[in-house]
């Protein structure tokens, strides 16, 4: 037998019928998790497109309620030491993403002057406690976003 003729004319061995199609089926198989993770990696990359948009909302929202807070701050008559009494007042258009405030002061009472102060010393001063609480949202999608901060001011003890 000569060396030519071990091997088929067409340059392949034959092979056996029920080894036929395997490469097939491991291409499908392995096209296929391709596939799911291709999808798995689109689905995932649109979520945190959605995570990080509504962070951003919510650190708005913040900024809007601490907004809030400055125009309570600023405001003349937002601390008005008359026990129970509520000053409410609001900040709109806040930033360029259309949030607003809304805040509330509200008188808490008076007590002494802290030991090391300076104004410990006599009786003719006290402090004056406010609480003001501050809700700020964007009209986005709606983040809303609560700030709660205590105020205090040195004033004539009441009669």
């Amino acid at each position: 037998m000569s060396p030519l003729s071990a091997f088929p004319p067409n340059g392949f061995r034959s092979v056996p019928a029920r080894q036929r199609g395997v490469a097939l089926v491991i291409a499908l198989v392995v096209l296929f998790i391709l596939t799911i993770l291709g999808v798995s990696a689109l689905v995932s990359t649109a979520l945190e497109g959605l995570m990080a948009g509504n962070v951003q909302e919510q650190n708005r929202a913040f900024q809007a309620a601490e907004t809030g807070i400055d125009a309570a701050l600023a405001r003349a008559d937002a601390y008005v030491a008359v026990r129970g009494q509520e000053v409410p007042g609001s900040a709109t258009a806040i930033g360029g993403y259309n949030a607003s405030a809304s805040y509330t002061s509200t008188y808490q009472g008076q007590t002494d002057p802290p030991r090391s102060s300076k104004a410990s010393s006599t009786e003719k001063v006290k402090v004056n406690r406010f609480k003001t609480e501050s809700v700020g949202v964007t009209a986005n999608n709606g983040a809303k976003a609560t700030l709660t901060r205590g105020m205090y001011q040195i004033g004539p003890a009441a009669q």
